[in-house]
């Protein structure tokens, strides 16, 4: 066998075990993007945040807040920050 067929069989491997990664890894980012989007995941969030409230370690919420902190996106973090305002955990923005 020609040594530049040897190697483009070891290329192709590899190639092949990368992309299996790959959507694996993709696989794995849908599934956390889907669980996040979920909302039984909300009363979780909502309890954590009412809690970092009381104890003092958050003076002021914001969607821009939890978005950094949950690493969600604007549309989510509005709904949660309505959801604690609903819930009367915050009081809303005065903005």
């Amino acid at each position: 066998m020609p040594k530049t067929t040897t190697i483009k069989k070891q290329s192709d491997k590899v190639l092949i075990k990368t992309l299996r990664e790959t959507a694996e890894s993709l696989q794995v980012i849908s599934d956390n993007i889907t669980a996040i989007c979920n909302d039984y995941e909300l009363p979780e969030r909502l309890a954590q945040i009412d809690e970092l409230i009381k104890q003092g370690k958050i003076s002021k919420i914001s969607t821009s807040w939890l978005q950094r902190k949950h690493k969600i996106g604007y549309a989510h973090a509005s709904y949660i920050y309505d959801q604690l305002v609903k819930a009367k955990i915050i009081k809303p923005d005065s903005n």
